[in-house]
């Protein structure tokens, strides 16, 4: 955890008086690009359905798993004698979606040589259907783990309004109005699907078009469970995975420019999160996933089309990276302000030994 006052937390996501600004600023120029957005992720998910659809393979899911955070419970298979085998255990989820037939735990064990899945249960049970093997391990991704690192924000934000750290300005953009979008208005993707038909006929289209069947309490409740961030930073310094030793090298990056610019150490995570971690996870997700067919959460063997549809449109909308072109706000185009300068620079040398290719969408703060 880190130091008092910036901490992981789910408050201050609303309007209040001193966020004026980032809101009417999110207002005018991210909301405008969004629905740009959304009319060609519709039009991009049409031609994805019908020519490039792809069912997911063992190597997909494998390659998902080892260049997503998801890498952070990957450890040897401990029941079997070789080491190539490796594990990774969900070990309590409480996502729901509407028909209460959401996984409490998964155990998935593949062969790391050979790339193919040896096991994968949930809930006791085997699962042997790939398509929905990648559903679960999305879902709990992105809904669950993925999640945990937008929490720091909110007090990020404040804190450095609070102190007027205008050096740091970069890292209040956008933060507030999108979590106060994900977590109360309508036109969040995990949307209250009992009350659709309430709202106005352009939130009941959007929901149709992207939303997943998982419900935003169950989201909420998963993200709060704070456990998770006592273990992320030894998870990753032992790792061998290059997606998480990356990840050790970038963060070393972000504490060598606090220690510069004569900041708290406690903010060296909150900014690791919220800069470096954010955009790359979802930036790899996006990548590994974007042309695989699997649901939208409801975590059935035979999925319908039009959960396929809106699996697709809800990784095009929520998980792809978007760079507004008149809002950008990544590492790359203020790198005028010396502080992120340092932490591009350092990227861009990183990106080169890892054979990644990050720095240029990673954004200053919670752009997407």
């Amino acid at each position: 955890m880190s130091e008092f006052p910036v901490k992981p937390c789910l408050t201050n996501c609303t309007y209040q008086d001193k966020y004026r600004w980032i809101f009417l600023e999110n207002r005018l120029l991210q909301t405008p690009w969004m629905v740009l957005k959304l009319v060609a992720g519709i039009l991009r998910t049409l031609i994805v359905y019908f020519t490039s659809l792809k069912t997911p393979s063992d190597e997909d899911i494998i390659r998902y798993v080892e260049n997503t955070v998801l890498s952070l419970f990957l450890l040897p298979d401990p029941d079997a004698e070789d080491t190539c085998n490796i594990m990774l255990q969900v070990k309590q989820c409480s996502l729901q979606n509407w028909t209460s037939s959401c996984f409490r735990n998964i155990r998935m064990v593949y062969d790391r040589n050979m790339r193919v899945i040896l096991s994968f249960r949930s809930d006791g049970r085997l699962v042997t259907c790939r398509s929905l093997m990648m559903e679960m391990l999305f879902f709990y991704h992105t809904a669950s783990l993925h999640t945990k690192f937008h929490l720091y924000s909110n007090s990020l934000t404040e804190y450095i309004v609070d102190r007027d750290l205008q050096f740091l300005l970069p890292s209040t953009k956008t933060s507030l109005p999108l979590h106060s979008a994900l977590t109360t208005l309508p036109i969040s993707p995990a949307l209250d699907v009992k009350t659709r038909h309430q709202q106005p006929w352009i939130h009941r289209f959007l929901t149709r078009v992207f939303t997943v069947d998982l419900t935003r309490e169950s989201l909420i409740a998963e993200s709060g469970d704070l456990t998770v961030f006592n273990e992320i930073p030894a998870l990753m310094r032992k790792s061998d995975v290059p997606f998480l030793r990356y990840l050790v090298k970038c963060r070393e990056a972000v504490a060598a420019a606090v220690i510069r610019y004569n900041l708290s150490l406690g903010l060296v995570d909150p900014l690791f999160y919220q800069i470096i971690v954010h955009a790359v996870d979802h930036s790899s997700s996006y990548s590994h996933s974007s042309i695989l067919g699997f649901g939208a959460g409801e975590f059935l063997t035979n999925t319908h089309w039009s959960a396929v549809f809106r699996s697709l449109m809800f990784r095009w909308m929520m998980v792809k990276p978007s760079i507004n072109p008149f809002f950008p706000n990544t590492l790359k185009h203020i790198s005028q302000n010396g502080f992120y300068a340092d932490i591009y620079t350092e990227l861009k040398s990183l990106d080169l030994e890892f054979s990644f290719d990050f720095a240029d969408v990673i954004t200053a703060s919670i752009m997407y």
